[in-house]
């Protein structure tokens, strides 16, 4: 089964990685942000040095994490790179744009998926309606997420909504019906006897903790990053086939930096929003946009 996992996951995302492509540096603005004495983590900052304008190219770990998320193993640290930094880039194209498509929500919408759910595009609007009965707003439902994801418990719920500890309990039991993890518990929690659980999509995840909500948080991330890698790696083939003139910068978790040609503007667009079906999921996954 593991080998089976690395062969027809790994090639490709090994290919996703080899497509990727050395970014254009504003050496103007990347000296100004080296001088500046309150710029933080210079070593970070410093490797993107550019030689003639370019940086080098970037390299990912794709096993260097027991879920399989990534890690920078050569050249510009983009992950620990700070956001408001990456006015560095520019593009290699008169009039380009530099743009970040990111998925939505991504690891709560993997965790119904893999309950069997089909989520709507807002899915924090969804959970305000069916689990808060609208009383709170979208980032509380945000923060409740996370609480159930990354198995928080009934003193952190209590004090994100202000509510009675009977409450909280209450509102806790709702998302994880809403979630749907009762079930993949109960299946991780056999799995994990042997040593080891599997994402969604075969790897290997080595139980450390055998603790419910560690299981569950290790599986629903590892599922989810690997299915961001599966659908970077279709974009960039579409992208590719179409002969669009967008080239794959980096690569940050669950987004994708694109150095976009003018002419392709609404042509990325029509690839990314109306959202993707990946053939090991049932629903779709949902992107949003930013210029960098």
């Amino acid at each position: 089964d593991q080998y089976k996992y690395f062969r027809n996951r790994i090639s490709g995302q090994q290919k996703l990685i080899s497509s990727l492509q050395p970014a254009y540096i504003d050496e103007q603005i990347f000296a100004r942000r080296y001088a500046d004495p309150a710029t933080v983590n210079k070593s970070v900052l410093a490797s993107f040095s550019p030689m003639k304008g370019v940086t080098r190219k970037v390299g990912y770990n794709l096993t260097g994490t027991n879920t399989g998320r990534l890690t920078i193993s050569e050249g510009p640290q983009i992950l620990t790179l700070k956001a408001e930094m990456r006015d560095i880039l520019t593009s290699r194209y008169e009039g380009g744009k530099i743009v970040q498509f990111d998925y939505v929500s991504l690891e709560p919408r993997v965790a119904l998926i893999l309950s069997g759910q089909d989520p709507v595009k807002d899915i924090y609007t969804d959970l305000c309606a069916k689990v808060l009965d609208s009383q709170h707003g979208r980032q509380t439902a945000k923060l409740l997420t996370i609480a159930t994801l990354y198995g928080m418990g009934v003193r952190r719920v209590k004090e994100l909504i202000g509510v009675s500890k009977h409450t909280a309990l209450d509102v806790l039991k709702k998302l994880e019906i809403f979630f749907g993890v009762g079930e993949v518990k109960a299946h991780l929690e056999e799995e994990a006897k042997s040593g080891f659980i599997k994402n969604h999509f075969g790897r290997n995840i080595r139980v450390r903790n055998n603790a419910s909500h560690v299981l569950y948080n290790n599986f629903i991330q590892s599922s989810a990053m690997d299915a961001a890698l599966e659908g970077f790696y279709q974009i960039v083939q579409g992208v590719e086939k179409e002969g669009h003139k967008c080239v794959p910068l980096f690569l940050l978790h669950d987004a994708i930096i694109f150095d976009c040609h003018p002419e392709c503007f609404d042509k990325l667009d029509d690839i990314m929003m109306p959202g993707q079906t990946l053939p090991a999921f049932s629903s779709r996954l949902y992107m949003s946009e930013e210029e960098v």
